[in-house]
């Protein structure tokens, strides 16, 4: 017989289903994370395992009710790490887009420049990570993934979003991704008294999502300048490497 079975997506688990017993919580107990002969371990030899999954975008910035909600939710579900992913998202206003909410962004686009957080989106973020962080959930902090640069930047005009491959190659956009690094790590959360580059709870970071030069480049009139400096760079590279101009295959010997 077949019996219709309701998960609710906002509610803790409870009973035989609350795994939050498997969390040793607070994160960062045991100290900072490690890797050692293929593993992973924490500063006091505690094995690490983790277990978890991404919040995205708007994700990031929740009330301080609904952070509390989904930091218990998750603890229930036995999640013991969460990627902040994509923090860095532009503002949109479809609920379900890949954006940053309109009243409460981590970056202040609306200022012509995505240089400067907004306040009200800081502490949103800083306070779900304190909310994870009591409940025994590690973070992966993500810094650049959906960042839109501005010509408030000091660039010559606007960029699309998500533009991974030039920033890894052009001087002013890694000086910009090297400012907000700096800006978003080693200020102080007012709710952990850490800075997150100080805090073990903080697993691991990564500078750059997707962080290939070549793949998926976005070529559009205001990224010319970058492609053009992309190709030229990467000719230099494997001018130094191979030591010719010469076009060679294997077909040709």
């Amino acid at each position: 017989m077949n019996h219709p079975m309701h998960f609710d997506k906002v509610k803790p688990n409870t009973g035989a289903l609350d795994m939050s017993c498997l969390l040793d919580a607070p994160a960062g107990s045991h100290g900072f994370l490690e890797a050692k002969d293929g593993h992973l371990y924490f500063e006091d030899g505690t094995r690490a395992r983790f277990i978890g999954f991404n919040i995205a975008a708007r994700s990031n910035t929740p009330t301080h009710e609904t952070a509390e909600k989904i930091a218990k939710r998750f603890a229930t579900l036995g999640v013991n790490v969460i990627r902040l992913h994509a923090a860095d998202a532009k503002i949109g206003d479809e609920p379900c887009s890949w954006s940053a909410c309109r009243e409460a962004p981590l970056l202040d686009y609306e200022s012509g420049s995505s240089r400067t957080f907004n306040a009200e989106g800081l502490d949103r973020y800083d306070y779900l990570v304190s909310c994870l962080k009591e409940k025994g959930i590690y973070l992966q902090v993500d810094l650049h993934v959906a960042r839109a640069f501005k010509k408030g930047d000091g660039l010559e005009s606007d960029l699309p979003d998500c533009l991974k491959s030039y920033g890894m190659v052009n001087e002013k956009l890694i000086a910009l991704q090297q400012e907000y690094a700096k800006k978003l790590l080693t200020h102080i959360n007012p709710y952990t008294g850490l800075r997150l580059i100080d805090d073990p709870a903080v697993m691991t970071v990564q500078i750059n999502n997707e962080d290939s030069v070549i793949k998926e480049r976005m070529k559009t009139p205001e990224t010319a300048p970058y492609e053009k400096e992309l190709q030229q760079k990467f000719g230099y590279f494997l001018l130094e490497k191979y030591g010719t101009r010469t076009l060679w295959n294997s077909a040709s010997r």
